[in-house]
């Protein structure tokens, strides 16, 4: 039983976010989503590694866009890299190393604390 608590899961979040076809969002719908961002953030420092934005749109919807994006970034920015892209295959490229290097715990300096052994504290489990 207790052997289950002998490893901590690993998870991690990378963001691509698809903004190519994007309408410009109504105020009510940027104050949700900031409010949301602002809720969930500490969850999200905790496994967020990266994040990149495909914005292809020209002329003044597309600038529009733009300035949103710019504006959350600066109310809420984000504690790890983050890019704006014009493609798929560029917000890969810039997804791929961050989370090749978050797979790797050894290389940030975390290390597992290996299986519980008789004697060790038992996790508190409650909220």
């Amino acid at each position: 039983f207790w052997g289950m608590w002998g490893s901590r899961p690993f998870m991690i979040l990378v963001i691509r976010s698809d903004a190519r076809q994007a309408a410009l969002p109504a105020v009510r719908h940027v104050r949700r989503f900031l409010a949301f961002m602002q809720e969930m953030g500490p969850e999200f420092v905790l496994v967020g590694r990266g994040s990149a934005i495909v914005v292809q749109r020209p002329g003044v919807l597309g600038s529009a866009v733009l300035s949103l994006i710019r504006m959350v970034q600066r109310l809420l920015p984000a504690p790890w890299p983050e890019a704006i892209v014009t493609s798929m295959e560029e917000a890969e490229a810039f997804l791929a190393p961050l989370a090749a290097a978050a797979e790797d715990p050894e290389a940030c300096g975390a290390r597992s604390p290996g299986p519980l052994q008789d004697g060790d504290p038992v996790p508190d489990l409650k909220p």
